[in-house]
């Protein structure tokens, strides 16, 4: 087997200024800085040695690729028997150690990939960690080591991470572990680094404990770099070690250790042999350069490394330069597909969508009034009411029992969505359909249809959660979580078809899909119940998931059954076509002979993972695709899509349109509404260097920005770009965004952070930029200017967070030239939060429309309306604000502004002026109740709503 080289062309020097180096190692002037080192595709060291039945170190590169950004599922999938490579997305917080077992890959994506509070433990006495890689993590604050190695784990490679401030080791490999490389990593702020042996008394350590140490900076840590007990040999070569103010590497209990190549600068103690109460090891030291530093201690004979391995060494002069570039997270690229998300928003899919019974797909309540409900009257009122309607629920609402059982009737054309991740429906269910009728048995005039139910927590009831019945049609039942209920967690009978159920997560719950009454209903439900269900997550929930009668198709596809009795049941001559699910411990996945007459199964292209049954088929079924078209998925791929698209708080709230409302939205200076990107080709940025050149491009572009990018100053953007954060940890940092007559520019879900300047500016007369649902924290000057004749702006759902010039529009009190007739902006359910002052401060733009925003204990003021500017305050909370709105500040002479329908709590009298043209000469709006506006915007500004 053939092994990558150690030197990876690293052999270029740098001056003594540049790098700070001890007089007398640098080389002639006018060399340059080495390149980063690359991440290697294979170890080298003792992760690479093909032993113990295991070819070198491959890590989860057999299975799937899935994405974390949660302790739950880190430690679901660190936990599987099969290979994953698993994508850490984010800072994980957990405390205590996650196992992980064999053959998987841990990867940090980006530079901002963290788990902090605890850490991994390789192996158990009962499940070994071999074959283990864990590459590009900043590990911090664990409560025991940040990485263990035990349990007779072996072929683990740690490559490229950070490791700072552990409660014990940082990295500790121990009871006869083996065949392990630690490469690549920054180790600092800590005293106990990284440990090989056990104790001095562990003697099941001896013959075992083969280790590689190379191109680690040990920076200012204290000691154990390493500390060895019985290991022989353990490698350690080209590291840098730097004020480590005990000792460098020490050799103890007769474990062998080549220190080679290694620089040492200001470290009095580089190697020990024995150390405190450990009797002597043997250690051989070659090539070291020491800088201020003592004397190394030597004795004895080690085993050579390349009676395993070949290497080669870098010159040990350009240690110091060659790790500074190349060590620690974010230094390469980790290249590995990145799981599949749900879509956040778009139109209804599988039959829900098909076009039949007098109805165009399922639009809900599109083009009817969006209100906001908060409590039980309120809800229960509008979801009766006839015509189309979108109601978005915010926070827990009550369903009382009463003579109807706790279900409540939906009517036709109406779209129910909660708002965030907190919407709940309690005690109670939703009954889709008109009363039953046995003797019905077609279609009646007036059957409920074209509803939809999302991102709702349904839980407690005392029948079923949703029950859709009595030829109701066109559904759409997405993205819900389903816990707890009495009888049927979605039950779909008595004639209802054209019915989508998708990413919804059941759990918690016994009988959860039941499709066609019973066995006697052939009458009503025979041609009918065409149902889709699709990327759901069956977790745990017992039964019927769904248990089919009479209908044909039903299409279950690219679902994850986890831990069930049964998954799919086939009967009364229902025909079933199973494709692309992965059922994981489920007893009967599929049964066609369960209860009644036979039913009809077709599967294809499933994945069964510790099932006691195969999926029972039987005939032939019609095919989903005659009535409309599908891309599956590979069924491998599902844990990871669902676990990270299925349940609540993935789909944005009905304020998080696809486009935007207000002055943005307008058809304007030869531009339609503002549509960014669209059209253009979807790239991701993980780095500086590639946001900036993506945002430079010419032509649209859909730029997905993920973990942290630290710019400097403000980076200019070109027309036609959408700039979107990917989940809830995208952020840029250190510098801000600049629109220089730029236009059709959308720029959402990122938090910007410590801007050096602005944070956002839209300047220079910059047209149709939609900021939408962002968060902006510590900005040296604004957050979000618009200055110098921009125009058609909306601001919406961002949260500001006590920052202090939060938003200026216009430029200066002598810039009426330029922006006299333009700084048309909208402002509107953005989170106000402790910031000072400017929400916004205008001059000079006429109409800007301030909206639905919370303001609460903003300490200057709310809103300034200066310099002739036409403000419109209406719908507004302010909350404890002493100065609501201003007419004039500071220098700046009066604006107009009409105030109106605000709620004003603990804050003083706005003040008012003159006339101000009416939004509505420009585009159409719905006003929020200003009562629920801190409910509204608490649940959906900012970041990780879209």
């Amino acid at each position: 087997m053939t092994r990558t080289p150690v030197r990876l062309g690293l052999l270029l020097t740098l001056l003594v200024a540049v790098l700070g180096l001890p007089a007398g190692i640098a080389s002639a002037a006018g060399t340059t800085a080495p390149p980063v080192a690359p991440l290697a595709d294979t170890p080298v060291g003792f992760a690479s040695v093909d032993a113990l039945g295991q070819n070198g170190t491959t890590g989860g590169a057999a299975g799937p690729t899935v994405t974390v950004s949660t302790a739950a599922d880190l430690e679901h999938y660190a936990g599987q028997n099969t290979p994953y490579t698993i994508l850490v997305s984010g800072r994980i917080t957990f405390d205590d150690m996650i196992t992980v077992v064999a053959n998987k890959s841990i990867i940090g994506v980006g530079s901002n990939a963290e788990i902090s509070g605890g850490g991994l433990q390789m192996g158990s006495t009962t499940r070994p960690g071999n074959n283990v890689i864990v590459r590009n993590i900043r590990f911090s604050d664990a409560s025991d080591d940040s990485i263990s190695v035990t349990n007779s784990a072996h072929h683990v490679w740690i490559d490229h991470n950070e490791f700072t401030a552990g409660f014990d080791g940082l990295l500790d490999i121990k009871r006869a572990s083996d065949y392990v490389t630690v490469s690549w990593n920054h180790f600092h702020g800590h005293s106990k680094t990284t440990l090989v042996g056990h104790s001095d008394t562990f003697t099941a350590d001896r013959g075992h404990l083969r280790v590689t140490y190379h191109h680690n900076f040990f920076d200012g840590t204290d000691q154990r770099h390493p500390r060895v007990r019985f290991g022989d040999p353990v490698h350690v070569f080209n590291n840098y070690y730097l004020d480590n103010s005990l000792y460098g590497v020490a050799s103890t209990v007769d474990a062998g250790v080549l220190v080679e190549g290694n620089y040492f600068q200001n470290v009095a103690h580089p190697t020990y042999v024995g150390y405190d109460d450990s009797g002597p090891g043997r250690l051989v030291e070659r090539d070291n350069v020491y800088v201020n530093s003592g004397t190394p201690e030597t004795a004895g004979t080690v085993t050579e490394p390349r009676t395993y391995y070949a290497y080669t060494l870098d010159d040990p002069a350009q240690v110091p330069a060659i790790v500074r570039a190349g060590v620690g997270v974010g230094v390469g690229k980790v290249s590995a597909p990145a799981a599949r998300v749900a879509p956040a928003a778009g139109p209804a899919d599988g039959f829900a969508s098909v076009d039949a019974l007098g109805q165009n797909g399922t639009t809900g309540g599109a083009g009817g009034p969006g209100v906001t409900v908060t409590t039980t009257e309120a809800f229960l009122d509008h979801i009766a009411r006839p015509g189309p309607y979108v109601i978005q629920v915010s926070g827990t609402i009550t369903l009382p029992t009463g003579s109807t059982d706790g279900m409540h009737d939906v009517a036709s054309d109406k779209t129910i969505v909660g708002l965030g991740a907190g919407a709940r429906l309690v005690g109670g269910g939703l009954n889709i359909g008109l009363p039953v009728d046995d003797a019905v048995t077609s279609p009646p005039p007036g059957a409920v249809h074209n509803v939809i139910i999302r991102n709702l927590s349904l839980s407690g009831a005392t029948d079923d959660l949703i029950n859709v019945q009595m030829f109701s049609h066109h559904v759409w039942i997405d993205h819900n979580d389903f816990s707890d209920g009495d009888d049927g967690a979605v039950d779909i009978k008595r004639g209802s078809d054209f019915v989508t159920v998708s990413w919804n997560r059941f759990h918690d719950h016994d009988k959860t899909l039941l499709l066609g009454h019973d066995d006697e209903n052939a009458a009503q439900d025979t041609g009918r119940l065409r149902v889709t269900y699709h990327h759901n997550f069956f977790d745990g929930s017992d039964q019927r998931n769904p248990r089919v009668r009479f209908a044909e198709p039903v299409h279950v596809y690219n679902n994850y059954y986890l831990d069930l009795s049964y998954g799919i049941a086939s009967a009364m001559d229902a025909g079933v076509v199973a494709e692309g699910n992965y059922f994981d411990t489920v007893n009967n996945p599929g049964r066609v002979d369960f209860s009644g007459d036979l039913g009809r199964m077709v599967a294809r292209d499933n994945i069964l993972v510790n099932c006691n049954h195969e999926i029972e088929t039987r005939g032939s079924v019609v095919e989903p695709r005659t009535y409309y078209a599908y891309a599956a998925e590979p069924a491998a791929n599902v844990p990871a899509s669902v676990r990270a698209g299925a349940g609540v708080g993935k789909v944005a709230p009905a304020a998080a349109a696809a486009s935007p409302t207000g002055f943005a939205g307008v058809d304007a200076l030869g531009q339609n509404g503002t549509t960014g990107g669209a059209g253009g080709q979807v790239v991701t940025a993980t780095t500086t260097e590639e946001l900036l050149s993506y945002i430079d491009t010419t032509g649209p572009l859909v730029i997905q920005v993920s973990g942290r990018i630290a710019i400097d100053s403000k980076k200019g953007v070109r027309p036609n770009k959408t700039v979107i954060g990917l989940g809830a940890n995208a952020e840029i940092t250190g510098g801000g965004l600049d629109f220089h007559r730029s236009y059709n520019v959308i720029v959402r879900n990122i938090r910007f952070t410590d801007a050096e300047d602005d944070a956002v500016n839209v300047g220079q007369e910059s047209h149709h930029i939609w900021i939408d649902h962002n968060e902006f924290v510590n900005p040296t000057d604004g957050a979000v200017d618009i200055v110098r004749a921009a125009d058609y702006v909306t601001v919406s759902w961002n949260w500001f967070r006590g920052t202090d010039k939060s938003m200026l529009i216009g430029h200066s009190d002598g810039n009426a030239g330029e922006d006299t007739g333009h700084l048309k902006v909208t402002v509107d359910h953005n989170f106000f939060d402790g910031s000072n002052q400017r929400h916004p401060r205008v001059r000079f733009g006429e109409p800007v429309h301030v909206l639905n925003n919370y303001f609460r204990a903003n300490s200057s003021y709310g809103v300034a309306s200066t310099m002739d500017a036409g403000v419109l305050v209406e719908g507004n909370n302010f909350e404890n604000v002493p100065n609501p709105v201003l007419v004039g500040y500071a220098e700046s002479g009066p604006g107009r502004v009409v105030q109106r329908n605000n709620v004003f709590t603990g804050s003083g009298t706005p003040q008012t002026a003159g006339t101000v043209v009416e939004p509505r000469t420009y585009y159409s709006y719905t006003v929020d109740s200003p009562a629920n506006v801190p409910a509204i915007v608490r649940a959906g500004a900012g970041v990780g709503k879209v």
